[in-house]
């Protein structure tokens, strides 16, 4: 196997790294910037607005994609509960961040697991992925000075990347049991 077409087929498993890797590696470092922008009362407009962005990003996908009344209900339903439950229950801005973080997380998992297993083995298996990496973050802030371990913050990864692997499923139309 020749390394181009090494790199071809594991493009999505190197991009999921990639962005695990740049999770993990800004964990002692991130809480400085969110101290910053707090201080320059900035921090919960950020955060908004990047939650907005996501949202955005995942409207205009779909808008690309011919999908069924129910499914764009769906997307739209999962996402309004997305920002609404995060708005209003998650009082700080750095947990409204995990939503954004571990949705995305949640949205690569469903591209790489897809491209290899049949709906909805590869979608428990990103739900598994997803529990497990958000662990391995809070494990990690454990060891970090300036960063603290919090089983509440396991839950909130775990259940954005879920709401993540299933909008993907959902816009890429992969609940339909075939091979992709």
């Amino acid at each position: 196997m020749t390394f181009t077409s090494f790199f071809r087929r594991h493009f999505p498993w190197i991009i999921v790294l990639a962005y695990v890797m740049l999770i993990y590696a800004t964990l002692g470092s991130v809480r400085c910037l969110s101290d910053a922008l707090r201080g320059w009362g900035l921090l919960g407009g950020v955060t908004l607005g990047i939650l907005l962005l996501l949202c955005g990003v995942v409207i205009a996908t779909g808008l690309r994609r011919p999908l069924s009344r129910g499914a764009r209900g769906l997307v739209v339903l999962l996402l309004g509960g997305m920002v609404s439950g995060t708005l209003f229950f998650l009082p700080l801005p750095e947990e409204r961040l995990h939503v954004v973080e571990y949705g995305i997380l949640g949205w690569l998992l469903g591209w790489a697991l897809s491209r290899s297993g049949k709906w909805p083995t590869w979608w428990g298996a990103g739900v598994l992925l997803a529990w497990l990496i958000g662990c391995g973050d809070e494990m990690i802030q454990r060891l970090l000075p300036n960063r603290v371990f919090d089983v509440h913050d396991i839950l909130l990864n775990g259940i954005a990347g879920m709401i993540g692997l299933t909008i993907f499923a959902i816009l890429a139309g992969k609940t339909d049991g075939k091979r992709t």
